[in-house]
């Protein structure tokens, strides 16, 4: 999961201050900003000797789509919500948008996992990032504010 997958809800964010989404907004889940990963990828390309046989996780801290509105709010200084749509009309929504229906149904199983509090997208481990980079990973808060221009 990356955060930045979130660039999808940029116009309802814009034109309505809300964002739609099927999952629990009170469920948390570990994503990874995509410019903590190229970080980290180039940093152990830059000395492999240094990660053979390692095993990464690139996750944030965990957040919840609350989180996520409440990141938002703040950085656009506008009210921003989460809307819960049903999982089905999120579907019709995603393929509507020209997303091929196995990818949707990826998606979909994927916020599944987040509803039903998985270990596969809730990771306890947050500190490979920084293990890697010296830098802590992008949180939510941060990364709402990196992009906030892309969401006025």
């Amino acid at each position: 999961l990356f955060i930045d997958n979130n660039w999808l809800n940029a116009e309802s964010i814009k034109g309505q201050g809300t964002f739609y989404d099927p999952r629990d907004p009170t469920k948390e889940h570990t994503a990874v900003a995509v410019a903590d990963v190229g970080k980290a990828a180039a940093d152990i390309l830059a000395s492999p000797e240094k990660h053979v046989k390692t095993t990464y996780k690139l996750v944030s801290p965990p957040f919840s789509l609350n989180d996520l509105a409440a990141a938002f709010t703040t950085a656009l200084g506008k009210n921003t919500t989460v809307t819960t749509v049903p999982y089905n009309a999120a579907k019709e929504a995603f393929m509507g948008n020209g997303f091929p229906e196995w990818q949707v149904d990826g998606i979909l199983e994927l916020f599944h996992y987040i509803d039903n509090e998985s270990k596969l997208t809730n990771e306890k481990n947050t500190g490979d990032v920084a293990s890697i980079t010296g830098e802590k990973a992008t949180t939510i808060t941060e990364w709402a504010k990196q992009v906030a221009g892309g969401f006025m």
